[in-house]
């Protein structure tokens, strides 16, 4: 049993504020204006952490001032002031108005509110040029949720270091070092994939395929079907406290396989790119011959696993995007470089399959490198 361990890295938050106008519907006397709360919101992507074999949610791009006029008015507008001043989009932030509510949303790429540095808010109504009513400031200070160091999960490893899930075995997700800070919810997102990347079923909570299922914040036990064999499973992890910013995790998509004998399913993770290797000369010119290596075992065929080989020449066109050429008749573990590939750089594509239908294919892209262009050229 190895942990798939994943280190968090702080994701900043950047939000912007404004003066943005609109309209709103019939007002007998001010007074009332008020701002009710502020609250980030979470965006949320993925970038990869390099060398945990697992991916930081980030991208808490936005949050909202939230605001009530009990008596609102026909024809007056609103506006946001925040203290420090900060740059606004020509046209304004994006306001929100619904009865006697209402909220500006202030977007991250905007004006960029720094994390640690404290916020004053207010709310004013216009009629037209003339200021009717104020609201009293708000102050807010954009913070993270305080989280564990680390996640962890007893996946299984195995044979060529592919971590898997044996089906109708219960695994734990757990935060080894450290604890959420007291009163975050803790959202998690386990969902089952098939081989065209679908999300077909969710492994934990009722509602969570879509929205994610609230589990301890101390960890959560989960146990794989065998309907899930041949599929695989991402997990997504987020914690966060009212009035704070979320922190998280997301691994790779993990296989799941039948029983703990099937071999075969141990060597085709869905991407296992890197994982292979080519064996060459350290500088790539004509007649160099590279090979490569896969990362399945010699005994591969008693597997039912066969490997079948494309090597490509990259290319770029004038703006830089990047055109991928299969070589003509390319087709063993063994390439001989030719002329045709100077200035390219040079990579195969390797396609295991199983004799076992219930698995899916997989594919890995092993790189060589650039060939050197010829002098003179």
């Amino acid at each position: 049993m190895r942990k798939c361990l994943a280190t968090v890295v702080a994701a900043l938050l950047s939000m912007a504020g404004v003066v943005l106008g609109v309209a709103a519907p019939a007002h007998a006397a001010a007074g009332g204006l008020k701002i009710t709360s502020v609250e980030p919101s979470c965006e949320c992507g993925g970038e990869p952490l390099t060398g945990s074999g697992a991916y930081l949610l980030w991208g808490f791009g936005a949050t909202a001032v939230n605001f009530t006029d009990p008596t609102p008015a026909k024809g007056h507008t609103y506006k946001l002031v925040v203290s420090p001043r900060v740059k606004a989009p020509k046209k304004g932030f994006q306001m929100y108005l619904s009865g006697k509510k209402g909220d500006f949303v202030l977007f991250q790429s905007q004006a960029k509110l720094k994390l640690g540095t404290k916020y004053t808010f207010k709310v004013q109504e216009y009629a037209g040029k003339s200021l009717v009513d104020t609201s009293a400031p708000v102050s807010w200070t954009p913070k993270t949720t305080k989280a564990p160091a680390s996640m962890a999960i007893d996946s299984q490893t195995m044979p060529n270091g592919v971590e898997a899930f044996v089906a109708g075995t219960t695994y734990h997700l757990t935060w080894p070092e450290g604890a959420w800070e007291k009163g975050a919810k803790v959202t998690m997102q386990a969902l089952v994939f098939d081989s065209t990347g679908a999300a077909v079923k969710a492994v934990v909570g009722k509602n969570q395929f879509n929205h994610g299922a609230t589990v301890s914040p101390k960890g959560v036990s989960f146990t794989p079907t065998a309907g899930m064999a041949g599929k695989w499973i991402g997990i997504s992890v987020y914690g966060q406290k009212k009035g704070k910013l979320p922190w998280g995790w997301s691994t790779e998509w993990i296989p799941v396989i039948a029983d703990a004998s099937s071999t075969a399913q141990w060597y085709l993770g869905r991407d296992k790119t890197g994982s292979g290797s080519i064996e060459g000369p350290a500088e790539l010119v004509t007649g160099a011959v590279l090979t490569a290596s896969t990362n399945v075992p010699e005994t591969s065929a008693d597997l039912g696993i066969t490997a079948t080989y494309q090597w490509y020449r990259e290319t770029y066109d004038d703006d830089w995007n990047p055109i991928d050429t299969d070589i003509d008749g390319a087709t063993g573990d063994s390439y001989t470089v030719t002329a045709d590939d100077a200035g390219a750089a040079l990579f195969v594509r390797v396609t295991y399959t199983s004799s076992d239908p219930t698995y899916a294919s997989s594919t890995e892209s092993v790189w060589a490198g650039s060939v050197e262009e010829p002098d003179g050229r």
